[in-house]
């Protein structure tokens, strides 16, 4: 820590009273170690020198500070609330559409999930192709996370899987659940 001797004089000696009080409260909080009498560090000097310098602009001050005043905000008005909400409403509408759409995409990738097994099944397109191969394992990999726990509820009829027929039938619900939440 770089110490300096205080000389009297410059703007160590135009201390206001209220700056050495505030100097003394200061040094009272400094954890360091306690400096030898007529030594300052740095780092206090500095700060006394900024302190005094503010006081002197503010002591030389034509005009009277502004009260502060407290802000209190208002109620909006009933036009605005209006238009707040028809946001609102259309912005959750528009998020309730989108969800209806992915649950129709997804229904159409289950039918066509279906379909694709059923002609895989009766072999009527060959899985060797890449191009079909690359389809049907997307349609597998896109239904069959979703289908596979509805499998386990349901009891075994033989080569009969009516797995998608339910899938369906609860997407339907859901999406019929979104309209009435959306519309009703």
């Amino acid at each position: 820590m770089i110490y300096l001797a205080n000389k009297v004089g410059g703007a160590e000696g135009s201390r206001t009273p209220d700056l050495s009080i505030a100097n003394a409260a200061l040094s009272q909080l400094s954890y360091g170690p306690t400096e030898p009498s007529g030594v300052q560090p740095l780092g206090r000097l500095k700060m006394a020198n900024h302190i005094a310098s503010v006081k002197s602009r503010s002591a030389g001050r034509t005009t009277p500070r502004r009260k502060e005043t407290q802000v209190r905000l208002r109620k909006p008005s009933r036009p605005v609330r209006l238009a707040a909400e028809r946001m609102v409403r259309f912005a959750m509408n528009a998020l309730f559409n989108l969800i209806a759409n992915v649950i129709d995409l997804y229904i159409w990738v289950l039918i066509l999930a279906v379909v694709a097994s059923w002609l895989i099944s009766f072999n009527e397109i060959n899985t060797t192709n890449r191009v079909v191969y690359v389809v049907v394992d997307f349609l597998y990999r896109a239904t069959e996370p979703v289908l596979r726990p509805i499998r386990r509820f349901l009891p075994n009829l033989g080569g009969l899987d009516i797995s998608p027929i339910v899938l369906v039938l609860l997407l339907i619900f859901v999406q019929d659940l979104l309209r009435d939440f959306a519309y009703g």
